[in-house]
């Protein structure tokens, strides 16, 4: 489902860089600039039952060093499959401690990790409160960031006010979680953000587009995405934008008309058989 986004929005308008996914397709992954991939450390607040984002990052970082931070998992009683593959990753120097982050560990947790640091984060709406403390990082190369509960107005002035005091940081990605609705203003309940620090941000180029089609996921499989669009209101590219999106329809037209050509051979086959 296309979504224009209100023009009081578009300071979310992301900067134009390569891209790529980390984690699963659904819910866990997020696609995060490529030149990020370059820190020395991972840190993942909030971890839950996937860590297929972390399990892509060492991929690409054999020698780095992962922190995770979760206090409402029990691996204990994690189901026995679940259990192993746990053992089997978290070990060594990827290291998930058993902890919930907050304003007053936060600090130390940043300390703790080694070099340049990639930050990813869910923690289900306490991100609003360590904000000011992440802002304050200079080590931290990129993250991506998980923000909840706007479909609540004084949750959205938290988001306005974390949004300006990362202003260090420039967005490179956003994407809605299709778990949650929309507010009437077109802004979605959760978003998934992904920046860079600004000095290895090497583009002026905006992307008024946000949806990467080639890489973007719903996180709930089932439903329909949400892909985002706003206007170009800098007088620049408007046609090449204009364009894009026309192509981007008339992709989409084609592929939903052949996805219905497609079960409509289903559905007389199953007739067919069921004559025979």
């Amino acid at each position: 489902m296309k979504i224009h986004l209100n023009s009081s929005y578009d300071f979310l308008t992301p900067y134009d860089m390569p891209m790529i996914r980390l984690g699963n397709k659904g819910d866990g992954g997020y696609v995060i600039a490529e030149k990020c991939l370059e820190a020395d450390s991972l840190i993942s607040l909030g971890l839950g039952t996937n860590w297929t984002f972390d399990i892509d990052w060492l991929s690409f970082n054999p020698h780095g060093e992962i922190q995770a931070y979760d206090g409402t998992i029990v691996p204990e009683e994690f189901p026995k499959d679940l259990k192993s593959m746990y053992d089997s990753f978290w070990t060594n120097n990827i290291k998930h401690y058993k902890e919930n982050v907050s304003k007053d560990n936060i600090d130390s947790i940043l300390d703790r990790a080694k070099g340049s640091v990639f930050l990813k984060m869910d923690i289900e709406g306490y991100e609003y409160n360590i904000i000011a403390n992440i802002a304050a990082c200079k080590r931290i190369v990129g993250m991506v960031i998980e923000f909840h509960t706007l479909d609540f107005e004084d949750v959205k002035v938290k988001f306005k006010t974390a949004i300006e005091l990362l202003d260090n940081f420039k967005i490179v990605h956003v994407h809605a979680n299709n778990y949650g609705g929309v507010n009437n203003d077109t802004l979605p309940h959760t978003l998934e953000i992904s920046f860079i620090r600004k000095d290895l941000c090497d583009t002026d180029k905006k992307r008024y587009n946000f949806y990467l089609h080639n890489l973007d996921s719903p996180n709930a499989l089932s439903n329909e995405d949400y892909m985002l669009y706003i206007d170009n209101n800098t007088g620049t590219d408007k046609n090449e934008y204009q364009d894009i999106l026309s192509t981007e329809d008339c992709v989409i037209d084609a592929l939903e008309e052949y996805k219905r050509q497609a079960q409509e051979l289903w559905n007389d086959s199953c007739t067919s058989i069921r004559k025979k």
